[in-house]
């Protein structure tokens, strides 16, 4: 045991006095070790990175970790029993599981702070890495090949590219989650909720090699989709040129103009009025003239 921890009795304890305000105890009394005036704070939720996620109400009882403000450096373990009325009173640790504990959530709340703000950071170039994807993706939907395909074809390349955009994403957001965590209030106000969140935080390690693995995973997705939708626009058949718009002016200096269809005689034109979609058989020897147009 570290020469820091000091195991105070139960008479020492009983010189301690508390308040529950809302979620957090306000306790005061002399260090056991030192014998000065010694306050402290302790809070029943925590805002952490990836630990329990869980709402509780206020604490009831719970064991604490204090350590001495006034200049010897030592920490103890006590158990804080609350009443009905708020007021608060220690007693000694009932578990060393619970010591152990209560000291990780003493520490992680003096360095919640610093992490999340560290961790703030390092997230603004996941989202712009997130954002570079999205663009990434736009630009391919927009390339030159995929105007050639045919509109089927477009549809599935743009289904590829979508894939290959969400995997991408998720290979961001799982490497980013298991290099800084997310964001998250835990809440501890009991022994049990407790111990429950120590054993959560123990798993951390395997959580995130999990979602490395999964970031992984996701980036050869996205990687194999973008070579897919690479492939298809080499290979699926390209659009039909679309029907010239023409211009027929007659003899009598009527016109008409819409669509030129394939013939089915010889000697003859057919076109699809613009006007009414009607198609109209135009005898080549009465056509004076016949121009392309843009539109009718």
């Amino acid at each position: 045991m570290s020469d820091l921890v000091y195991q105070p009795t139960a008479e020492q304890l009983r010189r301690w006095s508390g308040q529950r305000v809302g979620g957090t105890l306000r306790l005061t009394g002399p260090c056991p070790a030192c014998g000065r005036d010694v306050t402290a704070a302790v809070s029943a939720t925590l805002d952490g990175l990836e630990t329990l996620d869980a709402g509780a109400p206020a604490p009831a009882g719970r064991t604490v970790s204090i350590a001495c403000t006034a200049g010897c450096g030592r920490r103890w373990n006590a158990r804080a029993e609350v009443e009905a009325s708020g007021r608060a009173r220690l007693a000694p640790s009932p578990d060393a599981r619970l010591d152990e504990a209560a000291e990780a959530w003493r520490v992680a709340g003096t360095e919640q702070e610093g992490r999340l703000r560290a961790a703030a950071e390092k997230w603004i170039a996941g989202v712009t890495a997130l954002l570079g994807v999205l663009t990434v993706g736009g630009v391919g939907l927009a390339a030159e090949p995929m105007r050639k395909l045919a509109l089927g074809g477009r549809f599935a390349v743009a289904a590829v590219v979508a894939v290959a955009v969400v995997a991408a994403g998720r290979a961001i957001v799982l490497a980013y989650r298991a290099a800084y965590g997310w964001p998250r209030r835990t809440s501890a106000p009991d022994d049990a909720a407790l111990l429950e969140w120590h054993a959560r935080r123990r798993e951390q390690p395997s959580v995130i090699a999990r979602r490395l693995r999964g970031a992984a995973t996701a980036a050869g997705v996205a990687l194999g989709a973008l070579v897919v939708a690479a492939t298809l626009t080499w290979f699926l058949p390209a659009a039909r040129p679309p029907a010239p718009l023409v211009r027929a002016t007659m003899r009598d200096d009527a016109t008409v103009c819409g669509t030129l269809l394939a013939a089915t005689a010889d000697g003859s034109l057919r076109v699809r009025r613009a006007d009414d979609g009607e198609v109209a058989t135009l005898p080549g020897a009465e056509v004076r003239r016949l121009s392309p147009v843009e539109r009718c």
